[in-house]
């Protein structure tokens, strides 16, 4: 992918799409705070429900999980089937980014076979 037009266009209903929380926490050590990431790896999941400015994700448990499209400044695309949503970092002024989510869209057998 190279934008996210491309994004949008490839959200349909029961496309696989696994999916990485990063969780950054504050760390102070000797005096100076930085940022510690913990990924967590989300899991698989099938896109329910598409609209134009969202799609939600039919988690484990029966719940529904949102995904409000963000802005394109907002993204990063790593490879044809990688997208990064990115938040500033608030602990430099540089407006430098760092990554929050990541979905990767999961070749079905068919599509791998291609």
């Amino acid at each position: 992918m190279k934008n996210l037009a491309e994004f949008k266009r490839r959200i349909q209903a029961g496309v696989a799409i696994a999916t990485i929380f990063y969780d950054w926490k504050r760390v102070k050590e000797n005096d100076v705070e930085t940022l510690a990431c913990i990924p967590k790896d989300l899991g698989v999941r099938k896109i329910h429900e598409v609209y134009s400015a969202s799609c939600n994700f039919m988690n484990s448990n029966g719940e529904l999980s949102w995904l409000h499209f963000p802005k394109a400044s907002e993204c990063r695309f790593i490879d044809a089937d990688t997208m990064e949503i990115h938040w500033v970092n608030p602990l430099r002024k540089d407006g430098s980014t760092l990554p929050k989510l990541r979905y990767t869209f999961i070749k079905t057998e068919e599509e791998k076979q291609c």
